[in-house]
């Protein structure tokens, strides 16, 4: 039974990213991501938002890329960080309100027909995917696709997010 929720959850994962990739302006990108559960928790690192170094690229049986951190003394609070996004992309309930970057990181951890492996550096994570079928290079591909265009309004919408928690931080004052 667990079985096919979870498969079930890994389609509307899979149809989401393929469905938004590509079709959103840079301010409609902007809104999900600054409503997104995961990315919003970098609001709980502020210092960590202007030394994340995100870069991706393409390769003929899916990507590589890395995650680093433009300072080494951040990588803890940026590993504590991705460690809550991951508890995250396991709760099924917590998927609707992800953005697509989220929803297609997760789709791609769920799918069978994807390996992704990790290694950490002193400076930030390195993760090689890949895919010996058609259908999981196309959805490697997409996610390439939608982190290069997420890539150019990340740092729109992460003022976003921390004007909103600055806002929230004066008020409880």
């Amino acid at each position: 039974m667990r079985k096919g929720i979870w498969a079930a959850v890994a389609a509307i994962m899979l149809v989401a990213t393929v469905a938004v990739a590509g079709t959103m302006t840079p301010a409609e990108l902007t809104t999900k991501i600054t409503n997104c559960p995961n990315c919003k928790a970098l609001a709980n690192y502020p210092e960590l938002m202007p030394n994340l170094r995100p870069e991706i690229f393409k390769t003929d049986a899916g990507f590589v890329s890395a995650f680093l951190v433009a300072d080494a003394k951040m990588l803890p609070m940026c590993q504590k960080w991705e460690s809550e996004c991951t508890a995250n992309a396991g709760n099924p309930e917590m998927a609707s309100s992800m953005c697509p970057i989220c929803v297609s990181y997760g789709s791609m951890m769920m799918n069978k027909e994807i390996k992704m492996e990790s290694f950490m550096g002193a400076m930030g994570r390195i993760t090689v995917a890949s895919s010996a079928t058609k259908a999981g290079v196309e959805q490697l591909h997409a996610h390439v696709a939608l982190m290069q265009e997420a890539t150019a309004v990340m740092p729109a919408a992460m003022a976003e997010i921390m004007k909103g928690a600055s806002k929230k931080a004066d008020a409880s004052e």
